[in-house]
This record gives C-alpha cells, structure tokens and sequence, in this order.
C-alpha cells in the first residue's frame, strides 16, 4: 500500500467552489472597511450581505440609510470648518455606521434551511474601504475646486 498515492475519492467542482453557499464578509471585515473608507464601505459591504443572504428589501433599505448617512456627512463637511471636518471624518461617521451596524444588519448566519455560509477575507473588505476612503477625499478635492472656482 502506497501511502504517498493521491485518494480515489471523486470530488464535484462545485463542491469545492463553494457553488450556492453565500460569501459574506464578517463583521470585522464590516467594521475595518467603516474605519477606513467610513458610511459608503460599510454600507456597500453590509449591502452585499444582506443580498447574499437573500435579504433585497434589507439590503434597499440599509442602501438608503447608508446613502442618507453619507449625504449629511457631505452636507455637514461642507459647511463646517476644517477642524471640525477632520474629527467627522475620523471618529463620528465611522461610529454613526458602526452602531447602525450594531443595531440592525450584522448578519452573518443565513436563515433556516440556507447552504451554509463562506466567509470573505477582511482583506478585500480594507481593500473597499480604502476606495471608498479615496472616494471621498476625490469628492473633497473636487468640492474644494468648486468652491475655489466660485470664488476666484
């Protein structure tokens, strides 16, 4: 008996692939993405939860929550001064969606009778919250243009 030699055992591809199982990302993943790139990565990623969970209304609805977060944001960077601008963007947002978060739509067990559940790296999950965190400072450059344009 060779020990060494591969196993006999047939294995389906789409067994391996994880094919029908939701990928999600974990709350971690979830929460270094809202400390990173703020309200639009973790809404983004809490949205691709909730619709990899078979959740679509949920998932509109923390889309507009999300989207209504990040428009006062804008709103709020807009009118105040640089300082106060620094501290929203570092600490307020990122906990205003972190709590939200908290409160609602961490989900990471799909319902009763579902495949189970493949978890995606937190890798990919700082990966979009760094666009998203160059989302918005593109957003800034481009506010602060206007604003110079108008006033020049």
């Amino acid at each position: 008996m060779n020990h060494y030699a591969p196993p006999n055992v047939e294995v389906a591809d789409t067994e391996v692939a994880g094919i029908g199982s939701p990928w999600l990302f974990k709350t971690s993943g979830i929460v270094l993405a809202a400390l990173i790139g703020g309200a639009p990565a973790a809404g983004y990623l809490t949205y691709r939860n909730l619709i990899n969970l078979g959740r679509p209304q949920s998932a509109k609805h923390a889309a507009l929550v999300f989207g209504l977060i990040s428009a006062a944001f804008l709103v709020a960077a807009w009118h105040a001064p640089i300082d106060v601008i620094s501290q929203l963007i570092s600490f307020v947002i990122p906990q205003l969606a972190l709590v939200l978060l908290a409160k609602s739509w961490l989900v990471e067990k799909p319902l009763q009778g579902s495949p189970p559940v493949l978890f995606r790296s937190n890798w990919l999950a700082v990966g979009i919250g760094v666009l998203g965190n160059v989302a918005i400072k593109t957003l800034f450059l481009l506010m602060g243009l206007a604003i110079a344009a108008t006033s020049a």
